[in-house]
């Protein structure tokens, strides 16, 4: 399967074959959590190596399940937003790609746009920092404080994102407040 295909995809892929054989499912989940999804390595510089893999299948069937509200905290925008319910979530969380985010990538884009943390009942899962601009379009997760994961974000992600900052620019156009 070619990393390019959505985590909605494999979310759905997996969802199917758990309702035919959970043995095979649980083999396929062992595998994917054991061995972190790499990109070839340039070998010149090692630049182009993933820096952290890719956010497990079974996470993001947690987070799939188990998220009723992400809050998100924008550094240099003067709004936040918070979704507060399951089906909501599932829409945010198809903003993930199954593809890491390399060093190449990541090196484009030093300053993060803001934070997602991602919850159930309150409670925290996970945290993304949002790193979004013309040269770069990733989340890295980061797990009890620590970055854990790197993904890139989907084009619907992409297009959520420029949705977002064009309309604080406008509403920030003189004559438009």
């Amino acid at each position: 399967m070619s990393t390019r295909h959505s985590l909605l995809f494999l979310l759905v892929l997996a969802l199917f074959f758990a309702c035919g054989n959970s043995n095979s499912q649980e083999a396929t989940a062992e595998s994917n959590t054991n061995t972190p999804v790499q990109e070839p390595a340039n070998t010149e510089a090692g630049y182009d190596q993933v820096y952290l893999p890719s956010i497990t299948v079974e996470e993001m069937k947690s987070l799939w399940t188990s998220t009723n509200q992400i809050d998100y905290i924008f550094y240099n925008l003067p709004i936040s937003s918070s979704i507060d319910n399951n089906p909501s979530a599932q829409v945010h969380l198809r903003h993930v790609s199954d593809t890491p985010a390399n060093n190449t990538t990541i090196a484009r884009c030093p300053t993060g746009l803001g934070r997602a943390f991602y919850k159930a009942s309150g409670e925290d899962l996970l945290e993304a920092e949002i790193f979004f601009s013309e040269q770069c379009a990733f989340f890295i997760f980061y797990k009890n404080g620590k970055a854990t994961y790197s993904n890139l974000m989907t084009q619907e992600g992409v297009n959520f994102f420029n949705q977002m900052v064009s309309a604080v620019e406008t509403a920030q156009t003189p004559g438009n407040g």
